[in-house]
């Protein structure tokens, strides 16, 4: 065994190191050597020795990174000690306990059985009960008298070490975990002293029985397939390792493939696919016996660079293993940020080998255990850690499980309750922690940033700021910051003498840690020059080609001379003096001219800039604004119109605005373009102050071509005389239209819908463009939403295409009779630009079953990158809406003055923008009527488009459109949620009758006990609603469910269902009190909706 922790600590303390992975140690007493396997060192220095004496060294005999093979002394046997030290992960020792016998060499002459066995009696050959302990097995061809234990001794890793001889044997279950049972079958008596002939295995047990003289005789009885492939996916090459032969085969005997075929030679033992013997030892013939199935030749694969035997020697009898776990449950509370570690005490109360293994489950990432496996002798026992974490959790409640699961044959998994309460405070840190102001001139203030954080996870609630010195003054003294903000106050130091300053900043707070924080203040006074100017800023209004004079102060109230230079900023400013000295208490006036000559009407700003020795000063800005007023200033909406591609024979017209930003009349004109392809109207305009003027451009192409130019637009602007705007577009190719059928008719009784096709083609060579929109023809007394709806409502065919619009039949909100309406097509084909194709609607009467559930809103954020951009927004509508809905436009960009319409189903819902704010948003609420709705959504989507007019800008962020649909689906289930057990809950739904005919409803039931409804039948007339009351009363704490049923008159729907749900078991929230105290309730404010 060896010190498996040990290692893993001296690698956490040089991770650089090699692991310390030791696979397996055999001692071939044969041959005096051994062998370490697995061992990523070839540097080592090996010694060993019985405990508690001096340790002989080792003589290595040959090393790689993988495989160490050294002498071994002559006498050691089970409780010898082997030390390994010198590697570069350190050091471990391993004590050397005899494993089980695995199948030794070639089997010797039998020699005389029973006269020197290690222990008690000689095998009774022949009697059938428990062997004798085992004789070892001589050399072939040598005296087989000779005491020798034989064979090899191997440290199989994890399996457990001390293992006093028996009939059992080992096998692994799905979890990893080693288990030890005892077979029923019987075996000859074991041979004597010097080896012998082994008896049979066998028996109907799980796994048979066995002994060390009998390997070769052993035969799997039963290993699951499942199982066999868990152990080859998990747990091979490295869970077990070979006992039998892994050196040369010096005698040959088991050259004769018949020693080890017998192992599946048993009648009615070993079925042909259930036989494991797996060695892949170079130089053997001991690979296979009798394997037949394909995946067992898989595993086999992965074997061949290490041996494996699945057979061995286990504890000996008495009651099987029994686990006890202390405690059970584990409740801990932590303040967030902090850990502590538990034990789960892990007992062995049986009298066999206990193997077990841990992992938490569910663990909302708060715990986690030290050492997930392990083995526990009888009456041993193993303190599990289990680290509670509670580092960047929120204040709540966490819970888990620690799953212990072992060989308990009884017992075989235990679960620990783990359950963690994380509390949360404010945590106060200041930056930096403390403040210096240097020399600071006498009488003037520095002032310093202090940085106040809350790096906990409550609210910091600051009672005070408070300085012992009232030379330091703060700019707050209360305020509260939640878990992660932080706020930066201003710290003024003003001296009034020439010394030193030392005081104290205190912070008092809710930081339960903290709740007085100090940070030290320093500073000194200095004598020193010090500028104060006045006025502060200088604003003069000239008209054109004027100038005005202003004086600006400079004092000096310090305590030195005070030595300055003046400079301008601006083409139209001048100052005098441009330097001079001030004493102390002193002032020097300047002379500041303004000029307006050549400069054009508006606002121009400027400065005056002062350099000084003030330390705290040295330079310093006058901020100084001239505005021109009296002449015209000329504004354009656009720089560039883009017309797209416009077929030839038709024309096209975008806007744009000039605006009068000036002080007097501008007068524009005439405006011209350079090709005749481009119009303006109108050509010229007086505009007063403030007065805008829409000009429309008209792009008419004369030839299937791309076409530019520029619009010139001069006017009396004295700063911009002349402004263009750049002018494109294409001339394409003439389309034609084609509409089928040239009219609609329908005949629909209330409440219900149809969807007929138009098929729009285009057997011309241009690309058709097309949008319907749908009108009344005798609109009813009520208006409502026209009863047609095209979807889509606009798109484009190619040449010689078609395009199958649907076109739905809606009847919702409408009188019975005859209606009228028209689909009006325009086109941009130049022969027929409108195409009206008229609808007519018969509505017969009829009830309507409509139940309307919770409000749903959904919403579409589509962005745009482009002038003139449309955005499209789908919405999914599984289920149909009841009544009207709301449609919500938010635009964001530039629409100071443009637009965005939002279209959908050939009609129009609304426009916003114009807001008059530059990078203002426009915002609109519009309500969608019933019939509208519903057709918009009778296709089981609902289609939205939003157009930008072309002078909405690209200049502004975010460029967005917002499109929100609310409305009320078909309600299809109800959910009270968790309910008191044994009380009544009430839940409510409306039946509303969306017809014109009266509605009968007959049956109102549920067909689970737990729910109950009143009414159970109703009548309804045209137009009317009624509530019925759903009552859920959970007899237990379980979950509920059942349908309630509503049979009706309604032709399209005579059964609607509604699906229930509930759940008992849920706590009173109200506060308690008695009859006695009702008098002293009080209610505060209670509100009905």
């Amino acid at each position: 065994s060896y010190d498996d922790e040990l290692c893993e600590s001296l690698d956490d303390e040089n991770p650089d190191a090699p692991v310390c992975e030791l696979r397996y140690a055999v001692v071939d007493e044969v041959n005096s050597t051994l062998t370490l396997d697995g061992w990523l060192c070839d540097e080592l220095t090996l010694s060993a020795g019985t405990a508690g004496s001096n340790m002989e060294p080792l003589t290595v005999l040959s090393a790689d990174a993988t495989t160490i093979v050294a002498d071994w002394p002559a006498g050691l046997d089970a409780g010898a000690v082997l030390v390994l030290a010198d590697c570069p992960c350190g050091s471990c020792s391993i004590d050397v306990t005899q494993g089980p016998h695995g199948p030794t060499g070639p089997i010797g002459p039998r020699g005389p059985t029973g006269e020197t066995g290690p222990t008690g009696e000689t095998g009774r050959t022949g009697e059938v009960g428990p062997t004798g302990p085992p004789g070892g097995r001589g050399r072939a061809g040598e005296d087989a008298t000779r005491d020798t234990p034989g064979g090899y001794w191997w440290w199989p890793i994890p399996l457990p070490q001390e293992c006093p001889s028996g009939q059992y044997v080992y096998y692994l279950d799905h979890y990893g975990l080693i288990h030890c049972t005892d077979g029923s079958g019987a075996g000859d008596g074991g041979a004597g002293d010097g080896g012998g002939d082994g008896g049979d295995g066998g028996g109907p047990a799980v796994c048979p029985c066995f002994d060390d003289s009998d390997v070769l005789g052993v035969g799997i009885d039963y290993l699951p397939q499942e199982l066999l492939n868990t152990i080859c996916a998990d747990f091979l090459p490295d869970a077990l390792q070979l006992a039998g032969s892994r050196g040369p085969d010096p005698g040959n005997e088991l050259d004769d493939p018949n020693a080890w075929i017998a192992l599946a030679s048993y009648e009615g033992v070993l079925p042909s696919n259930q036989c494991l013997l797996l060695d892949n030892t170079v130089g053997t013939h001991n690979e296979i016996a009798n394997i037949t199935n394909s995946e067992v030749f898989a595993c086999l694969q992965i074997l061949e660079s290490s041996a494996m035997f699945l057979l061995n020697n286990c504890p000996a009898g008495g009651d099987p293993p029994s686990i006890n776990v202390d405690p059970l449950t584990i409740e801990e509370t932590l303040q967030s940020g902090d850990q502590i570690t538990r034990i789960v005490e892990i007992s062995n109360v049986g009298q066999q080998m206990l193997t077990w293994r841990a992992e938490v489950q569910d663990g909302d990432a708060f715990a986690s255990i030290s050492h997930g496996s392990g083995y526990l002798s009888a009456g041993d026992s193993y303190d599990l850690e289990v680290l509670f974490d509670a580092t960047d959790l929120p204040g709540s409640e966490y819970n888990a499980q620690l799953h212990i699961r072992s060989n308990d044959p009884t017992n075989g998994l235990v679960e620990v309750l783990l359950s963690l309460t994380v509390t949360t405070s404010p945590e106060i840190v200041v930056s930096p922690d403390q403040l210096d102001f240097g020399p600071v001139p006498v009488g003037q203030s520095e002032s310093l940033d202090l940085g106040v954080f809350n790096q906990g996870l409550a609210t910091l609630d600051v009672a005070s700021i408070t300085s012992d010195l009232p030379e330091f003054s703060v700019s707050e003294t209360t305020f509260s910051l939640g878990p992660g903000t932080a706020n930066v106050i201003s710290v003024t130091f003003t001296p009034p003498a020439l010394e030193a300053y030392d005081g104290t900043l205190t912070i008092a707070s809710n930081d339960p840690a903290t709740p007085l924080l100090t940070v030290p203040l320093t500073g000194s006074g200095m004598a020193a020059p010090a500028i104060d100017l006045s006025p502060e800023s200088l604003f003069v209004t000239l008209p054109t080609n004027a100038q005005t004079t202003e004086t600006l102060t400079v004092s000096n109230v310090g305590l030195a001379d005070l030595s300055f230079t003046a400079s301008t900023i601006g083409p139209f400013l001048s100052v005098l003096p441009t330097q001079g000295i001030i004493g102390p208490g002193d002032f020097l006036q300047l002379s500041v001219e303004f000029v307006s000559d050549g400069l054009p009407p508006g606002i121009h700003e400027g400065a005056i800039q002062l350099s000084s020795n003030d330390p705290l000063e040295p330079v310093v800005h006058v901020p100084a604004t001239l505005e021109v007023t009296g002449g015209p200033l000329i504004a354009i909406s656009v720089t560039q119109l883009d017309f797209g591609g416009v077929v030839v024979g038709l024309d096209a017209s975008l806007d744009f605005r000039i605006e009068n930003v000036g002080e007097s009349t501008l007068t524009v004109g005439p405006i011209s373009s350079d090709s005749p392809e481009f119009s303006a109207l109108p050509a010229g305009a007086s505009l007063s102050p403030g007065a805008v003027e829409t000009v429309t451009v008209t792009f008419a192409p004369s030839a299937v071509a791309p076409f530019s130019g520029t619009l010139s637009i001069p006017s009396d602007d004295p700063a911009e005389p002349l402004v263009t705007v750049d002018l494109s577009g294409q001339g394409l190719e003439q389309p034609e239209v084609g509409v089928t059928p040239t009219s609609f008719s329908s005949t629909l009784h209330s409440g219900a819908q149809e969807t007929q096709t138009l098929t729009i083609s285009n057997p011309g060579i241009g690309e058709l463009e097309f949008s319907i929109a749908a009108v009344w023809v005798n609109e009813p007394v009520s208006p409502t939403g026209v009863f047609v709806t095209p979807s889509p409502g606009r798109g484009s065919v190619a040449s010689s295409g078609s395009l199958d619009i649907d076109i739905h039949f809606t009847t919702a909100g409408l009188p019975t009779g005859e209606h009228q309406a028209e689909l009006q097509i325009a086109t941009n084909d130049p022969l027929m630009p409108l195409i009206t194709v008229p609808a007519t609607l018969t509505l017969t009467s009829a009830p309507h079953l409509q139940i309307p559930g919770d409000p749903l809103r959904q919403e579409s954020i589509e962005t745009f990158t482009t002038l003139g951009a449309t955005t499209s927004h789908i919405f999914t509508t599984a289920a149909p809406p009841v009544g009207g809905g709301l449609l919500q436009l938010i635009a964001e960009g530039d629409y100071e003055h443009g637009t965005a319409t939002m279209i959908g189903g050939g009609a129009l819902f609304g426009v916003v923008g114009d807001s008059g704010v530059p990078c203002g948003t426009g915002a609109g609420l519009f309500q969608v009527d019933a019939n509208r709705l519903a057709g918009l959504t009778a296709g089981g989507t609902a289609a939205v488009e939003v157009d930008n007019s072309h002078d909405v800008s690209l200049d502004c962020e975010p460029r967005q459109h917002t499109v929100r649909l609310t409305y009320n689906p078909e309600r299809d289930s109800l959910d009270f949620g968790a309910s008191i057990t044994g009380e009544d809950s009430n839940l409510w739904i409306s039946i509303v009758n969306g017809g014109t005919e009266t509605l009968t409803v007959s049956s109102i039931d549920s067909d689970a006990a737990e729910f109950s409804v009143s009414p159970s039948s109703m009548t309804l007339a045209a137009g009317s609603a009624e509530l019925v009351t759903v009552t859920f009363n959970p007899p237990t704490g379980a979950g509920y469910s059942g349908t309630l049923s509503i049979t009706s008159d309604d032709p399209d729907r005579p059964l609607a269902q509604i699906q229930l749900s509930g759940e008992g078991g849920a706590v009173a929230i109200c506060p308690c009190f008695d009859a006695s105290n009702i008098e002293g309730v009080g209610l505060a404010g209670i509100g009905f909706g």
